[in-house]
């Protein structure tokens, strides 16, 4: 049933004609025909929502640097759209231990780890060897339509780091436009 546009003055008393219009406008709104053009699920393609994803099941060992470096498998090439819309952008690494207490630096770059842009930074403090920590690192640009790579990079304080992932713990980057 399709939607009927339909106008009420303040005091009237609606006639049955306007009453059983209100009744087939509510149908036309839960069956879809009275929305209009409205934008729906059947209307987004896979990457409306979803810009770019990768993720990584294997090990990296042996992370002595104290500046940056690329997290292995976490570089995601996407299509920004038009219409100036942000990206929220979310590195996970599900395990990273040190060797020794000190501190993580998880990072997200625009561009080449080290030499493009960086989006953001979090540090992490380990206790000790024992500990293990899961950071979850997030950004929100605002870039320009068109191409970008983004990837994930890693740094110490001192001691070794060790990223450890798999098919049931990897790690990931996830571009979204929001």
């Amino acid at each position: 049933m399709a939607y009927v546009p339909t106008t009420f003055t303040a005091g009237e008393t609606p006639p049955t004609s306007k009453w059983n219009q209100l009744g087939g406008n509510d149908s036309s709104f839960n069956d879809g025909t009275g929305i209009g053009q409205v934008i729906g699920p059947s209307h987004l393609t896979a990457t409306a929502i979803t810009a770019g994803y990768v993720q990584a099941i294997a090990n990296q060992t042996s992370i002595t640097s104290t500046t940056v470096v690329q997290v292995t498998s976490l570089s995601a090439a996407v299509t920004v759209p038009g219409g100036g819309r942000r990206l929220e952008i979310e590195a996970h690494l599900p395990n990273v231990a040190l060797a020794a207490a000190g501190n993580i630096f998880v990072s997200i770059w625009d561009g080449a780890v080290g030499s493009g842009t960086q989006l953001q930074e979090d540090e992490i403090t380990v206790a000790g060897a024992t500990f293990v920590v899961s950071p979850t690192v997030k950004a929100y640009p605002a870039p320009a339509a068109g191409g970008k790579t983004y990837n994930v990079g890693i740094r110490v304080g001192s001691s070794t780091a060790a990223i450890t992932s798999s098919a049931t713990a990897p790690s990931s980057l996830i571009v979204k436009v929001i």
